[in-house]
């Protein structure tokens, strides 16, 4: 194991102590779940693309999948669970397919789900533990985009995109925001001029919430869409209730084609990451089918990017302390000082040898001497009382 695994391993062993405590905290429990299923189940479940399936053949002749989604496990493990147990969480992996890549077949993920409450207040709840998911393990600048499954689908009925293939390929355009993809594609199809233009505007529906709502409702073509902004308002008002409305925009111009979710649904990034690190929402359909439970709301993080994230983090933070190197002919006083710096947790070298050197300005330099200390720092030096830094443990300093 080199070094970058072990720290990997490390990070991992942290994320999965903090996010299981965050997860119970909020009252879900761990749930184990089987890594195969039935080919013709998840058929029957149309959530993950046939073509990410990765599958096996047992000695009796049945097709299994290997895992692909942990929702669909999720469900089948509940199915014939007490009602009561309505809050479950996992870590697991998940495994697709993925061409010329098989190292990358397997993703670990966890997360949770939320059964049987069709409140906006459950929906911000799941929300909530996401956002404390990522704030738990010390990520900043997180960014949740919320949006409405059915929106999107419920204009597309209304200008006569009506086929699953037309429905989806628009969706795929609008989340993209391929504004120029999807004019040529709109002029082909002869669509009424008046509805094109809204098209254009529902690609760029992201942004603040009083900004997106405002412009959301000269949109609305009939009532499913303005039922839609409502169920978002009171979700919303939910979340500021959590304190996590700040963390929360709005993006109604992406969606699901494959018909996973039936509600709200969301994406979570970190600013300075390009991919998603979660993602989630509301899929009654889904649990009702599949679990005899009347509604669900849930998420799921990817931890290989959230250990990525980590990583990176820490890598900056390193190189923004610099370590302090002490040289000078006052052997005693740079022991002390050393030993009052360490004891703040600072990184310092005592230079034995008087065999320094830094030509990349890599360290913080300390000279000490029996009166004063001469502190070096980006080419700028100043002069302290060795005995005052001493007394302060080395606050002047660092």
């Amino acid at each position: 194991m080199n070094f970058q695994q072990k720290k990997s391993q490390q990070i991992y062993i942290e994320v999965r102590n903090k996010l299981l405590h965050i997860y119970d905290i909020f009252g879900y429990e761990e749930l184990r779940l089987p890594l195969f299923e039935k080919y013709e189940k998840y058929i029957e479940y149309k959530a993950v693309s046939e073509e990410s399936l990765l599958k096996l053949i047992d000695r009796s002749g049945n097709i299994l999948v290997i895992r692909p989604d942990a929702t669909f496990h999720v469900l089948k493990t509940i199915q014939n669970m007490d009602g009561v147990f309505n809050r479950c969480c996992y870590m697991t992996n998940v495994f697709r397919f993925r061409e010329n890549n098989f190292e990358k077949n397997d993703v670990l993920q966890s997360g949770i789900e939320l059964f049987d409450s069709s409140s906006p207040y459950a929906d911000a709840e799941v929300i909530t533990v996401a956002i404390e998911s990522l704030k738990t393990l010390g990520i900043e600048n997180i960014h949740i985009d919320l949006g409405h499954s059915q929106f999107v689908h419920a204009f597309l009925k209304h200008i006569g995109i009506r086929s699953d293939a037309d429905i989806a390929y628009y969706h795929k355009l609008l989340d993209n925001k391929n504004i120029v993809e999807l004019n040529n594609s709109l002029q082909n199809a002869e669509i009424d001029k008046k509805y094109i233009s809204k098209i254009y505007d529902l690609a760029m529906l992201f942004g603040d919430y009083d900004d997106v709502m405002n412009k959301a409702a000269n949109i609305c073509a009939n009532a499913k869409m303005e039922q839609n902004l409502v169920e978002i308002s009171n979700i919303f008002t939910a979340l500021k209730s959590y304190g996590a409305d700040k963390y929360v925009h709005l993006d109604l111009g992406f969606s699901n084609p494959m018909n996973y979710y039936s509600g709200i649904i969301f994406k979570g990034y970190v600013n300075s990451h390009g991919e998603t690190v979660l993602s989630g929402g509301r899929y009654d359909n889904l649990a009702q089918t599949f679990a005899n439970r009347s509604s669900a709301c849930g998420f799921g993080q990817n931890i290989d990017v959230t250990i990525d994230i980590m990583l990176k983090k820490q890598q900056l933070e390193k190189s923004d302390n610099k370590t302090i190197y002490i040289t000078g002919s006052h052997e005693q006083n740079k022991a002390l000082i050393a030993s009052v710096l360490r004891s703040r947790n600072v990184k310092c070298i005592v230079d034995l040898n008087c065999d320094y050197k830094d030509n990349n300005n890599k360290f913080i330099i300390i000279n000490v001497g029996s009166n004063n200390t001469e502190v070096k720092i980006n080419n700028q030096t100043k002069i302290y009382d060795t005995d005052d830094i001493i007394a302060n443990k080395g606050a002047q300093i660092c």
